[in-house]
């Protein structure tokens, strides 16, 4: 149980320094590193824009704004490792916001 407990926090590690890794290449224009930070991401963003929704296919489209706005303001993203949160808790919010629900 300790070897499974251990090698989950070395995976979860790995995926935040790839994260905040790929937060600074995209600011600084890196579109590749964009699209790695939206497929680790896209299901969270969906799944969240869907529990506030309620419906899969205008959560896909709130993700789909969040990412580009996402892109757009990354700049403005002082610590790159507070991306994950800072993707989820802001950006479908506004848009779910744009469509009066939250």
């Amino acid at each position: 149980m300790r070897r499974l407990k251990r090698q989950v926090i070395i995976t979860l590690q790995r995926r935040h320094d790839e994260s905040v890794r790929h937060g600074k290449q995209v600011q600084t224009g890196d579109l590749a590193a964009f699209e790695t930070l939206v497929r680790q991401f896209q299901d969270m963003g969906v799944g969240y824009a869907h529990a506030l929704m309620g419906d899969f296919h205008i959560a896909e489209g709130i993700a789909q704004k969040s990412f580009f706005q996402n892109y757009r303001d990354l700049n403005k993203l002082e610590k790159p490792a507070a991306f994950p949160s800072w993707f989820h808790r802001y950006h479908p919010t506004v848009h779910c916001r744009e469509q009066g629900v939250y």
